[in-house]
């Protein structure tokens, strides 16, 4: 064997080591990608999980704010609080259910009753509805279109 052969045959085995260890690196660093989003997926739904009481308790008590501002609009307390209360519940990645004119969503909404209105279009909401990421808090309670027909239908079978 030559002196060019056998260097041509060491580069070949570093050139052969060096992509084993690019290898292993690429698939270290990809497992410790995978770990981070999975430790970061773990820590949002302890904290999800771990408050989610105290949030339904929390929403509660927004309800109630709002149902003071509808009915009387002069408390400004009132609207402030709410607001307030709003917001801090957004910062904390809590959004409401839009359901409004949306079609009605069994995973998102219950049905708690029918009025007239578009076929399976949520006409009213009862109770808003909230979710954490993509986590539901409380299902909005709504009523779902239905066309004057069914609504003859039902009320037809009903008699009977």
């Amino acid at each position: 064997m030559t002196k060019k052969q056998s260097d041509n045959q060491q580069i070949k085995q570093f050139e052969s080591r060096i992509n084993e260890l690019d290898g292993n690196w690429k698939r270290a660093l990809a497992d410790y990608k995978n770990l981070e989003a999975r430790t970061e997926k773990a820590v949002r739904e302890a904290l999800t999980f771990g408050t989610k009481g105290l949030i339904i308790k929390l929403l509660k008590v927004l309800d109630e704010l709002s149902m003071a501002v509808e009915h009387h609009p002069d408390q400004t307390w009132a609207k402030l609080t709410r607001d307030e209360m709003k917001t801090i519940l957004i910062d904390e990645g809590i959004v409401e259910i839009e359901a409004l004119g949306k079609p009605f969503n069994p995973i998102e909404m219950e049905c708690v009753g029918k009025a007239e209105g578009e076929e399976n279009i949520v006409v009213e909401i009862v109770q808003k509805g909230y979710k954490i990421y993509d986590q539901i808090l409380r299902p909005a309670r709504v009523e779902v279109g239905e066309t004057k027909n069914k609504k003859q239908e039902a009320k037809n079978n009903e008699s009977q």
